[in-house]
């Protein structure tokens, strides 16, 4: 296992859900991977994200502040499993919230506005790691452990810092209501896409290490929560204020066209350069035979 996969494992172990909601999840998810998955079988997940999502929705259909904030924790959660899961052996990493990013990285998506910090926090971050053997070869792994065998977290600031324009990096915001929410991520794609100096006194990044200077896409990913999807079309709203993202707009089923993709688009819209030449499938056909045997990824399934 190199740095990555370890990192990936973190991310995955450190996400804020219960054994009831995994269950759950595996009860809609499993039957659709059975016992001999493909990469397309993994892939094609993302038709059912809505599905597993309401796996674990509350009877009572609450739109109380902490049951709202629940549904997104677990929407984000569950994104953040899907790719991470889809990525496995690649050099591509979701990271969830900001816990486990690298500083430089969380310095590299700040906004100032004058002298005033103003980033909101990304829901997922998706982080693609250059092809260095320093991060991708299992016996450079002990290479950032410390001597309680975890990963030192400086260390790898370090190193992601040394390379950071080598790096690429993708934003996702998670929302599980599609039309309260479409304008925030219109707004802070506006403001990330906006060549430097043009939106006066709006600063990207910590000098010298702003997302402007390297690849970067800045995507939205909703279930939605509409009771009638009819009433979304490629002339509606909330469409229009995300049809033109840098990274895409995407949902939780199958694509509905001029309205929104599944989320298995992602991977070669954005993050292509992540895996073997260009190719998620050879890196998912590398992992599958551990998935089965339930050894280096059990973790994803517990």
């Amino acid at each position: 296992m190199n740095i990555i996969e370890e990192i990936r494992k973190e991310i995955i172990l450190s996400l804020p859900i219960d054994k009831k909601t995994k269950n759950a999840w595996k009860s809609v998810y499993g039957p659709l991977l059975g016992s001999d998955p493909t990469s397309a079988d993994i892939l094609n997940l993302a038709l059912y994200l809505s599905d597993i999502f309401y796996s674990t929705k509350k009877k009572n259909n609450s739109r109380s502040q902490k049951a709202v904030s629940e549904a997104g924790n677990r929407w984000e959660s569950l994104i953040i499993w899907y790719i991470n899961l889809c990525c496995t052996g690649s050099r591509v990493l979701a990271f969830r919230g900001t816990k486990l990013l690298p500083e430089i990285i969380k310095k590299s998506v700040s906004v100032t506005y004058g002298t005033l910090p103003c980033t909101a926090e990304p829901d997922v971050t998706v982080l693609i790691f250059p092809d260095s053997p320093i991060y991708t070869k299992e016996e450079e792994l002990t290479h950032f452990l410390n001597k309680k065998n975890k990963i030192d977290n400086q260390l790898l600031n370090t190193e992601v810092t040394r390379d950071f324009n080598q790096m690429e990096v993708g934003v996702i915001q998670c929302k599980t209501n599609w039309n309260e929410n479409a304008q925030i991520p219109m707004l802070w794609d506006i403001i990330y896409r906006t060549p430097l100096g043009n939106l006066q006194g709006i600063k990207v990044g910590t000098p010298p290490y702003s997302i402007q200077y390297i690849p970067f896409t800045y995507s939205f990913v909703t279930v939605p929560t509409i009771s009638n999807l009819e009433k979304i079309t490629p002339t509606s709203v909330c469409v229009a204020r995300v049809k033109n993202l840098s990274g895409g707009n995407y949902w939780g089923m199958e694509s509905k066209s001029g309205v929104a993709l599944s989320l298995d688009f992602i991977f070669q819209a954005n993050f292509s350069n992540g895996f073997e030449c260009g190719n998620i499938n050879l890196n998912l056909n590398k992992s599958i035979p551990f998935m089965k045997a339930r050894k280096q990824y059990n973790y994803f399934f517990k």
